[in-house]
């Protein structure tokens, strides 16, 4: 029997041999539906975090305020420290939902503006979200449209996941 034909029928038994001695395992309908759940609590988190950007920017573009308010977790915080430093302002975080609603509905009051996202990225890691985005915002004053500000920025968001979340006291 030449070589490469024994080689060939060595390689076919070892094939068949281990085919036959260990069958591939096929998943339960159980393992199976618990994957597809896990899938698809995956998806709706990652979602979420991407909504909650949207409705921070909708929310002010709209003047509404429960559309913002419902981005925000009870105890969250907003950091505009570094974009508010480059115009020359001093700001702490805002902290709280009902502050966070308050201070920012009241500072686009007297504005139009048009908030713009892209590239969001969600990270799922264990019960945590890390968000990364890129956000353009442009603010034109009400009555002179003549001057503008347009701040663009990338937003890396650490956060918990929405099931978490929604366990999460309403009360602001």
């Amino acid at each position: 029997m030449p070589l490469l034909r024994t080689i060939a029928s060595i390689t076919f038994f070892a094939m068949t041999a281990n085919a036959i001695a260990a069958p591939a395992s096929r998943p339960t309908a159980a393992s199976q539906a618990s994957q597809l759940t896990q899938r698809i609590a995956a998806i709706e988190d990652t979602r979420a975090v991407i909504d909650a950007l949207y409705r921070f920017g909708t929310g002010q573009d709209l003047r509404d305020a429960d559309l913002f308010r419902s981005a925000w977790a009870a105890q969250a915080e907003l950091d505009f420290v570094q974009p508010a430093s480059r115009l020359g302002v001093k700001l702490t975080p805002f902290r709280g939902r009902a502050n966070i609603v308050q201070s920012i509905m009241s500072a686009v009051s007297g504005l139009t503006t048009s908030h713009t996202v892209t590239n969001p990225r969600v990270t799922l890691e264990g019960d945590t979200a890390k968000l990364f985005a890129l956000v353009e915002a442009q603010h034109l004053p009400k009555g002179d449209h003549s001057r503008n500000l347009m701040l663009k920025n990338f937003y890396w968001r650490p956060g918990a996941r929405r099931r978490h979340l929604e366990d999460q006291e309403d009360a602001d």
